[in-house]
C-alpha cells in the first residue's frame, strides 16, 4: 500500500513539473483572466501553480496587459492598483513505515519501526492589476510596446 501512495507521488510530481503555468488563457495548470471595468479600464488576473513563480506571474500580467492595450488601439497603461497574492496548500500522501530487526547469534530479536509523514507543501502565487490604456505617455506609465516586445520574446513561442 505505501509504495502505491509513493508512485502515485512520484506521478503527480512528474506531470506537475513538465507542467509549470505557460503563458495562456486560464486553465487546468493556471493563466489569465481579464475583465473590461470600462472603455480604456480593465483588470487582468495571472494564477500559476506550484513551479511557477511570483517574478513570472507578475511578467504574464504585464505581458497581458501591454497585449490587450495594444490590440485595443492604445500605446501606453497606467497600473491603477495591483493585489500580488501567495497561497499555501499542504497536501497528504500518507504514511510510509519501515520496519528493520536482527536476529543475534542467541536467537534474540529485536526490531524498530519508522512512520513517516509524506505531507508536501505547495505555494501558488497570483497577480491582480487594474489599469487604464492611454494614447499618451504620462508619468508613471508602462510602453505598451516595448514591454509586450521584451517580455513577448521570451514568454510567447
Amino acid at each position: 500500500m505505501d509504495r502505491i501512495f509513493l508512485y502515485l507521488f512520484l506521478f503527480f510530481l512528474f506531470f506537475t513539473t513538465s507542467c509549470s503555468t505557460p503563458y495562456q488563457s486560464m486553465g487546468f495548470t493556471g493563466g489569465y483572466t481579464e475583465t473590461q471595468l470600462s472603455k480604456n479600464v480593465w483588470k487582468v488576473r495571472t494564477d500559476g501553480n506550484a513551479f511557477t513563480s511570483q517574478t513570472v506571474i507578475n511578467n504574464y500580467a504585464l505581458l497581458r496587459a501591454s497585449e490587450l492595450t495594444l490590440k485595443k488601439g492604445y500605446k501606453y497603461f497606467a497600473v491603477i492598483s495591483e493585489d500580488q497574492t501567495t497561497t499555501t496548500q499542504d497536501i497528504d500522501f500518507g504514511q510510509t513505515s519501515n520496519t528493520y530487526g536482527n536476529i543475534s547469534s542467541n536467537g534474540s530479536f529485536n526490531s524498530q519501526t519508522t512512520t513517516n509523514n509524506n505531507v508536501t507543501t505547495f505555494t501558488k502565487h497570483g497577480n491582480t492589476f487594474i489599469f487604464e490604456m492611454l494614447k499618451r505617455n504620462k508619468r508613471g506609465a508602462y510602453d505598451a510596446e516595448i514591454i509586450f516586445s521584451s517580455l513577448g520574446a521570451r514568454y510567447l513561442k
